[in-house]
């Protein structure tokens, strides 16, 4: 299942960019949103919840849609969208933990020379387990409710209605799609440029700067039915080059913290010398990537972005 918008969204955004209103255009793409992450927290084969890949995409459309409800949070009112990013919100937190440990698992059948993997591994997919259930009690409610497919009804009622309008007027509610999306792209890629971390040693700032970019790159995906795909295509080609710097520290950051929190619940010294080896060797590798992120995000490749991005809009 894709989580990207469907061919008839893109056709019509396509072909009436210059003339729909911004709210239609707000309502076609969350509704596609919505539906993508709806199937995927509904499969029809339950033991889905049990496949990493299904976990990840299903928190990837929930991020998706969250950051285009951002990127139409001034089109329309709080009362509409807030509750949709909430749910989102809510979804994406209760596969935290499984994701985490997804992800070290992976790692872990990757890494050389780890000692007694076997072992740590039967341990790392039993907590998985444990987390898995977690998560299915946690995301029951939610999949119950039917409160997405809801609140994708109630945003098609408001655009063919503007009964939502009444309290909470929108000055983008008539804006044509393809000014309004182009001025917001604008503004938050300026927003993203000026909150360039001064440091790169703060893992901290790494991981909002990271989350940040990913919006960006969605945003900037949609934007490009509307605008020339050939002129966004360089640009979103460096926000993925970016993007995967710090993704790589991020998931070896996270990796590091799991491990920590292994190491400490140890129950036996052999356990603890196994994840004590992994621990120490993993947080070396930490600090050689953070010590060389400076090289890889230097100020020449953000100034390549800046060029792109100044080209870009100028074709405006």
């Amino acid at each position: 299942m894709s989580d990207r918008l469907s061919p008839k969204t893109e056709k019509i955004l396509k072909r009436r960019g210059h003339s729909i209103a911004t709210f239609r255009a707000c309502v076609l793409v969350l509704r596609d949103q919505i539906e993508s992450a709806r199937l995927l927290l509904k499969p029809k084969d339950s033991k889905c919840y049990d496949d990493a890949t299904h976990i990840h995409a299903l928190r990837v459309a929930c991020r998706r849609a969250q950051s285009l409800v951002l990127f139409f949070e001034s089109a329309g009112p709080g009362s509409l969208l807030d509750p949709i990013s909430k749910r989102l919100r809510k979804i994406r937190r209760a596969t935290n933990e499984v994701r985490e440990l997804d992800v070290l698992i992976e790692n872990l059948n990757h890494w050389p020379m780890v000692p007694n993997r076997v072992r740590l591994l039967r341990i790392l997919r039993k907590q998985r387990k444990d987390a898995g259930a977690r998560m299915r009690d946690e995301l029951k409610p939610v999949i119950k409710s039917k409160k997405l497919g809801k609140l994708a009804k109630r945003l098609s009622l408001s655009a063919n209605t503007n009964s939502e309008f009444a309290d909470e007027p929108s000055s983008f509610l008539q804006t044509p799609f393809r000014d309004f999306a182009i001025n917001s792209l604008r503004f938050k890629l300026d927003d993203y440029l000026s909150r360039r971390p001064n440091t790169w040693s703060d893992l901290d700032a790494i991981h909002r700067y990271r989350i940040l970019g990913k919006h960006v790159r969605y945003d900037l995906e949609l934007v490009s039915i509307v605008y020339s795909k050939k002129a966004v295509c360089k640009v979103v080609e460096q926000f993925i080059d970016i993007q995967t710097e710090l993704g790589n520290v991020h998931d070896m950051a996270q990796g590091v913290s799991m491990i920590q929190s292994q190491l400490e619940s140890a129950n036996d010294i052999t356990l603890a010398a196994a994840w004590q080896t992994v621990f120490d060797r993993q947080r070396r590798r930490l600090s050689k990537m953070q010590r060389q992120l400076p090289n890889h995000l230097s100020e020449e490749r953000f100034g390549s972005l800046h060029q792109h991005l100044r080209q870009l809009f100028a074709r405006n």
